[in-house]
């Protein structure tokens, strides 16, 4: 479904700290309207780390693990892992 946007959810503060504040999206699938909740809190609330963009070499877990089984045969081996050993 296409929601048109035609309401906005909007909150005005004034000297509140961001630690004690957390603002969330409520997702209602029944509904043209998705509120924005605002919760505030009396004391200060733990939040996860924001998703972050990042422009180094990502390493995937099947080559890490391809890389550690061939370094232990090098090792277990002397240096030759073409070869099998006992």
């Amino acid at each position: 479904m296409n929601k048109l946007r035609d309401l906005i959810d909007f909150f005005v503060s004034k000297n509140l700290s961001p630690g004690f504040l957390d603002v969330t999206e409520e997702f209602d699938f029944d509904s043209d309207h998705s509120p924005i909740v605002l919760t505030l809190s009396e004391t200060i609330l733990k939040k996860g780390r924001n998703p972050t963009l990042s422009n180094t070499p990502t390493v995937l877990p099947s080559v890490l693990a391809a890389q550690l089984i061939t370094a232990q045969l090098d090792r277990q081996c002397g240096g030759n892992s073409v070869r099998l050993c006992s």
